[in-house]
């Protein structure tokens, strides 16, 4: 198996800052530990949104910016989520989204 792959199965993935891994945690209210993900530090965040938010019910979804992708945010909205993801500012068509509860 490639030394490459070996990694990624690890969550290690090779950026410009060298090995690094990223790390997905899904909060309760009260900031426990509900589930968390690791992965290479070189994907994109949006690839563990789904699997993240999976079995959730009735939740508000606060997010930072890595997760702003249309069609998670419309799976959410499907599934009865609030999504609280700000959009990122160089986003073409902007989307609307709670400003007041996303900076609870």
């Amino acid at each position: 198996m490639p030394q490459d792959r070996n990694q990624e199965d690890e969550g290690l993935g090779r950026s410009k800052g060298g090995v690094t891994t990223k790390i997905h945690v899904l909060v309760d209210a009260l900031g426990q530990v509900l589930k968390c993900i690791l992965m290479a530090g070189n994907r994109n965040d949006i690839t563990q949104g789904p699997a993240l938010v999976e079995g959730v019910r009735d939740a508000n979804i606060l997010a930072d910016k890595g997760y702003d992708w249309d069609a998670f945010v419309l799976q959410l909205e499907a599934q009865q989520y609030i999504p609280l993801i700000s959009p990122p500012k160089k986003r073409k068509l902007p989307r609307a989204y709670n400003k007041h509860l996303s900076l609870a």
